[in-house]
């Protein structure tokens, strides 16, 4: 009986301890939240872009490469309540940039700090992609007795989906070299081609993306077909996460770009024609069906893979004589440095090359004018 509550006690002092060591990594910055405005992630007034998963206590989650977070808020200081550890993000307020690298076991991370009191608009994008981790927002504090969190109206009127590998994630975009040590620090999707032709056109953008992964198979498979390549992930809110069913209808893109194949042929053994044809050809009727009035973009992001080219080239023709015209094939030119980046990725000059070219295209199909002007 005697060890028995002795174990009990010691089972409860443990849970204690737990309970403080993680209040300690909550609070461990020197802020004082007494007397403070703290407002969950659940907030009306803050907005998400990107693929989140809302939870029942109020947190959000997500994985995805350019989810980001926005919101408006009346003070001088804020700070947010962030649990991750592997990603990094791009922190704007009022436009001025800063990078936020997280840490494991701490979630208190200010943002701003020392403002004149005021409004002050706040956008956290994440630059890093979902193999990274996931990451759950928990709500933000604005360190102000008067201050408050303020209606945000996104500006945004269109909306594109990027589907596509590393390239599209922006994988070692800002590498110094085709040598890094380490990857994190050096992806930033914010200056992917993706999010440079969003941001062109004003657009809210989804990026649906994963590193290594093709149609049919991924980087370095030892067989033709892998057993979860790109599409097998499409439908997924959080990218390591099967089990969340994204709401397809919840958000409707103008627009859908897919930049996929490279991955397929980069090593041997390589799928033939009609497997790769056949499943290219399905997952384009799968976004049609969920997108009947988009325009689809089929992009091929290395000149090298001609290949890749012949195929696209006779699905999309196959498409238009099927009677859907809105479905095109864009090339992205080779770009000086586009080889020169971590793992012979392209770096932020090339993406930007890449991006005049699918800007370039995607007004000339649709007639839409950079930054609606």
């Amino acid at each position: 009986m005697f060890k028995n509550q002795f174990f009990s006690v010691i089972s409860l002092s443990l849970m204690i301890i737990l309970i403080l060591g993680e209040l300690k990594y909550i609070l461990s910055d020197t802020i004082d939240i007494s007397n403070k405005n703290i407002i969950k992630a659940n907030e009306p007034n803050i907005i998400y872009e990107g693929r989140v998963k809302k939870l029942t206590n109020g947190d959000v989650c997500f994985d995805w490469p350019g989810v980001k977070i926005k919101f408006k808020f009346l003070g001088k200081s804020c700070s947010i309540l962030l649990k991750d550890g592997g990603n990094d993000y791009n922190v704007y307020v009022d436009n001025m940039k800063k990078v936020l690298y997280t840490i494991p076991e701490k979630y208190l991370y200010k943002i701003a700090e020392n403002l004149k009191f005021g409004e002050h608009e706040v956008c956290i994008s994440k630059r890093t992609e979902g193999n990274f981790g996931q990451a759950l927002f928990k709500g933000l504090i604005i360190e102000d007795k008067k201050g408050r969190i303020l209606p945000f109206i996104s500006s945004n009127t269109r909306k594109i989906q990027f589907i596509g590998d590393s390239i599209t994630c922006g994988y070692g975009n800002e590498g110094p070299g085709r040598d890094c040590k380490e990857l994190r620090h050096y992806e930033n999707s914010d200056l992917s081609y993706a999010a440079i032709t969003a941001h062109a056109f004003n657009a809210e953008y989804h990026i649906i993306a994963i590193s290594g992964k093709g149609i049919v198979r991924n980087y370095g498979d030892k067989t033709i077909i892998s057993s979860e390549p790109m599409p097998a992930f499409y439908d997924r809110t959080l990218q390591s996460d099967p089990l969340t069913k994204w709401a397809h209808k919840s958000w409707i893109p103008d627009i859908v770009v897919i930049a996929l194949g490279a991955n397929d042929f980069s090593t041997e053994p390589s799928p033939d024609e009609k497997v790769w044809s056949e499943a290219y050809e399905k997952f384009v009727i799968k976004i049609r069906n969920l997108y009947s009035q988009a325009k689809i973009f089929c992009v091929v992001t290395r000149i090298k893979y001609t290949i890749i080219s012949n195929y696209l080239n006779k699905l999309v023709e196959k498409f238009n004589r099927a009677g859907d015209k809105n479905i095109f094939l864009v090339q992205f030119p080779f770009a000086e440095g586009e080889d020169s980046g971590c793992d012979w990725h392209p770096v932020v000059q090339a993406h930007e090359i890449f991006a005049k070219t699918l800007i370039n295209v995607i007004s000339e199909k649709t007639g839409w004018r950079i930054n609606n002007k």
